[in-house]
């Protein structure tokens, strides 16, 4: 039985029939950044997790992160705080990120993202998540209203925060 099945192979390679080599993706390090900018500068958090994932291609099921938003690191403990105080960190601890349903589109892929945060799921689809040297990456602009959360203020109002963020999906390959 064996050596029928190995014929078969061997008939079906012979004719042209060649197997998907890149029906996978084999991932190591993942970085989620949140980056804006305020009246007097910009800002960057972002937290990463080292851990080894397959990303299958061309299905609906993909990869699910759950990330706790008190280890986002925004460069000081004071913009830390506010971050975690803005994303309601208290009541909802956890982002959830989910990236599936991704597709071969030229040298790039399309993706569908969804995003559970402060107790909001929005998904957003037909993404672009690009071949870069590190691995994969996509990007988001997004606003603080998406989630029905006030973007903060310092000073009375003289330091503000602006609607739009930038999230930033970087899957480093193995």
């Amino acid at each position: 039985m064996r050596v029928f099945g190995i014929m078969i192979l061997a008939l079906a390679l012979s004719a042209g029939f060649k197997p998907n080599a890149e029906e996978f993706i084999l991932l190591s390090t993942k970085t989620f950044s949140v980056k804006g900018s305020t009246s007097i500068g910009k800002y960057d958090c972002d937290y990463s997790m080292t851990t080894k994932d397959t990303l299958f291609l061309n299905r609906k099921k993909g990869l699910t992160y759950k990330v706790p938003v008190k280890e986002f690191g925004c460069g000081n403990f004071l913009l830390n705080r506010d971050f975690r105080k803005t994303l309601r960190e208290k009541e909802y601890p956890w982002v959830t990120i989910q990236v599936f349903d991704v597709r071969k589109s030229g040298t790039n892929y399309k993706y569908d993202l969804q995003l559970d945060l402060a107790g909001k799921r929005k998904t957003f689809q037909n993404l672009n998540l690009m071949s870069v040297k590190e691995g994969l990456k996509g990007e988001i602009e997004l606003k603080f209203s998406d989630f029905n959360l006030d973007p903060p203020s310092k000073l009375g109002g003289a330091i503000k925060v602006k609607e739009e963020i930038n999230l930033s999906i970087l899957l480093k390959k193995l």
